[in-house]
């Protein structure tokens, strides 16, 4: 039995994209650990930068998607990895506008991590 080797890339994310002025800051009382908002699907929810919505990504349900198609709300971050996803860009996006977004949902998720809010 032959043993197929698994074939890796490099993902590089832009370093910004037209839509970052987008995000919204991180709402009093948000729970990034919630469910998807419109299955219930708790594995791997993406979090809406704008309105903070959660919902699961094109690998399950794809409600994540159909809310960017109908709000136009491009940039997400994924629960599961804290990357962030441009829908408008088709690509990763990094850079100091995501920083509180993504280092509140750090924090939640991992407690023990010191979160630092940016002035």
């Amino acid at each position: 039995m032959a043993v197929e080797e698994s074939v890796g890339f490099a993902v590089y994310p832009l370093s910004g994209c037209p839509h970052d002025d987008t995000v919204a800051p991180v709402p009093e009382g948000f729970d990034p650990k919630g469910p998807c908002e419109t299955c219930a699907d708790s594995e791997e929810n993406w979090i809406c930068l704008t309105c903070y919505k959660i919902f699961c990504g094109r690998h399950r349900l794809g409600h994540g998607v159909e809310h960017f198609q109908t709000s136009n709300h491009s940039l997400s971050l994924s629960y599961s990895d804290l990357s962030i996803w441009c829908h408008s860009c088709d690509s990763y996006v990094s850079n100091s506008k995501f920083y509180d977004a993504k280092n509140f949902v750090e924090n939640v998720k991992f407690p023990q991590s010191t979160y630092i809010k940016s002035n």
